[in-house]
Order: C-alpha cells, then sequence, then structure tokens
C-alpha cells in the first residue's frame, strides 16, 4: 500500500465534474447516484467484472458511505438478482456490512486507490461475510482499471 493510498483525503470540489462515467452533477453525488454510475458506466461495460459478478451467489450487501457534512449514506446491494437500494433492509441480516468514508469509496472508483487500503489504514471497518467482502473488491478493482488480487483459498470467488 503506498503512502498516497494510506493517508484519507476528500476530493476537490467539482471532482465529479471529471468522471466521465459519472453523469453531471449541478452538485456532489449522493452515495447512491456515485454507487449507480460506477455500475452502469464502470461495471457494466467490463467484461471481467461482469463474469465476476455472475459467479456470485446470492448476497445482501450493505455499504455505509460516511461523508464528511452528509452523515451516513446507506445503500443496500442484492447479487443474484442483481439489484441496489438506498436505505438498509429491513427484517433481513445483511450478509455483509462495509462501512467507510465516502471520499475512500470515491477514490476507489475512479481507481486512485485500492478499497482495501482504507481498511488497513483503520478508516473503514468490515462486519459480515470476508469472501462477499472479497467478491465486491474484486469488482471494484476490474471496473476501476485494476488487476484483482490474489486471494485465500479459502475464500475462492463466491464461497459462501
Amino acid at each position: 500500500m503506498s503512502s498516497e493510498e494510506a493517508e484519507y483525503k476528500e476530493l476537490p470540489d467539482g471532482w465529479w465534474k471529471k468522471v466521465e462515467w459519472l453523469k453531471a452533477h449541478e452538485k456532489e453525488p449522493m452515495f447512491e447516484e456515485l454507487m449507480y454510475g460506477f455500475t452502469i458506466g464502470k461495471v457494466m461495460i467490463t467484461p471481467e467484472a461482469l463474469d465476476i459478478a455472475a459467479q456470485i451467489p446470492p448476497r445482501l450487501i450493505v455499504i455505509r458511505a460516511e461523508h464528511p457534512k452528509r452523515g451516513i449514506e446507506p445503500l443496500t446491494l442484492m447479487f443474484a438478482p442483481v439489484s441496489m437500494k438506498p436505505g438498509e433492509p429491513e427484517g433481513e441480516e445483511p450478509d455483509l456490512v462495509l462501512t467507510l468514508k465516502y471520499y475512500d469509496l470515491a477514490r476507489s472508483m475512479i481507481g486512485e486507490i485500492d478499497i482495501m487500503s482504507a481498511f488497513f489504514s483503520g478508516r473503514g471497518d468490515i462486519k459480515g461475510n470476508i469472501a462477499a467482502a472479497m467478491d465486491l473488491k474484486d469488482i471494484f478493482d476490474v471496473a476501476a482499471g485494476r488487476p484483482r488480487s490474489g486471494r485465500p483459498s479459502a475464500w475462492s470467488l463466491g464461497a459462501p
């Protein structure tokens, strides 16, 4: 992990206007908008990311993006079938809950950092199925143009 990845930093005002896969917004996008843009504009056009997503068993994942001004912006992701909606699931226990700084998530999506650097630096929290976290990391990596990282055989792609 580089020192650039280890330190937390916010992105400059207007950063989103320079991201080709993110629709132009007058103001900084909510996490839901950021994730939707990343999914449509990067994941869906990256064959390897689609291949990874196709191998993931049904999973319920909650990502809590901590924005410095707006607070927590939760998003629920479902794999097999794929869906995404703002908020947290009611009455269902997620397989995985990730809590991360908004700008770490954004920087990962635009390819500036490996998302794991935020966790290794103590800026994020993982609760639940680590294999599900690795699956999501693989999708983020290849869609953002980074190679997939190695993983222990116990946490193979799509492992329970």
